[in-house]
């Protein structure tokens, strides 16, 4: 690499020498970039030689790509002192793009070319990222209609890892996707599916008299009666609530429970006064539990009779007689029991 930088000068026999900015503004001093420094104008300058002798041309040597030297568009100007100085002539200022080999100035680097001569293939990589692109560049009024297609892409060009985080936000996805569902579902035609019409008047057809709006528009006529019905059922739950609230509220003790009988046999003899039935029963011999009063109630009630007929009358359950005396009026009395 060689006379990268050449330059035509109006005399012979000169001191010329160029400097290097790059598109920050930076100054190229031999190892490094730095920001302009009046003092460091000295390292900034690289020789030109005439080149032939007497020609009136003049070259340098571009810095080759390493370190902090790489491959991009750079300003190249052109001095003539004998010893560097900010203050020397400035004669020409050249911008063009440096790629290791040959530097190219602007006006080299735009030139028109036949149709199909840059191709995906003849863009080195990453030359053309979202980063070199300003915001906005590409505008959607500055693409013909039809000029992306999926005809143009190739195949896996476009795939999750080439799309930036966010470049289709849920607003965007849900417009688009409410579109499409109410163009290719909603509105699709159902002739596929055994029935003609769109797909949404299918369905809409079918709910139609089973509709839960409907139900509760035909319901609602009979909410008054319903009502009704419901405060009776309440009136009768009170009243059944009311008659058992000692069974509620003694649950766990019955003995201290009120509304039903907890006499004893001697208070029911009392109560119901001597000469009745019952109380010579309750009376009799043997007679101390309900047990035995009903072994004893048993042969009057379901036994069998012998002696009919006044006077005395027998009356057997089991291994328990009941004796009566019977008068001429079928009254018995004078109970005994064996």
């Amino acid at each position: 690499m060689a006379d990268e930088v050449s330059h035509r000068h109006s005399a012979t026999g000169s001191n010329l020498y160029f400097t290097i900015r790059n598109t920050s503004r930076q100054m190229c001093n031999g190892s490094d970039w730095e920001t302009l420094t009046v003092g460091n104008w000295g390292d900034y300058d690289i020789a030109m030689a005439e080149s032939p002798a007497s020609s009136y041309f003049y070259e340098g040597d571009f810095p080759a790509i390493a370190g902090n030297m790489t491959a991009g568009w750079y300003w190249v100007d052109i001095f003539d002192g004998a010893s560097p100085a900010i203050s020397d002539d400035l004669l020409a200022s050249y911008f063009g793009y440096w790629d290791g080999t040959t530097f190219a100035w602007w006006s080299q680097n735009t030139q028109s070319h036949s149709t199909g001569a840059i191709t995906a293939s003849a863009i080195a990589g990453d030359a053309i990222t979202s980063a070199k692109i300003a915001d906005d560049a590409i505008a959607a009024e500055h693409i013909a209609a039809g000029a992306i297609v999926a005809a143009t892409f190739a195949a896996g060009a476009i795939d999750a890892a080439a799309i930036a985080d966010d470049a289709i936000d849920a607003a965007t996805m849900a417009d688009d996707m409410q579109a499409w569902l109410a163009t290719n579902v909603w509105n699709a035609k159902t002739a596929s599916y055994g029935s003609s019409g769109d797909f949404g008047t299918v369905v809409k057809d079918r709910l139609d008299g089973g509709r839960p709006d409907l139900i509760l528009d035909t319901a609602s006529g009979n909410t008054t009666s319903l009502v009704t019905s419901v405060g009776v059922l309440g009136t009768n739950l009170d009243a059944v609530l009311a008659n058992t609230n000692e069974l509620q509220t003694n649950q766990g003790n019955w003995l201290t429970a009120t509304g039903f009988s907890t006499h004893s046999a001697a208070d029911v003899v009392t109560a119901l006064g001597t000469g009745s039935t019952l109380t010579t029963l309750a009376t009799a011999s043997a007679v101390t539990t309900i047990d035995t009063l009903l072994d004893k109630m048993a042969p009057a009630l379901i036994g069998t009779v012998t002696g009919a007929g006044t006077g005395t009358e027998v009356f057997v359950y089991g291994d328990i007689t009941v004796t009566y005396t019977v008068d001429e009026d079928g009254n018995r009395s004078e109970v005994a029991f064996s």
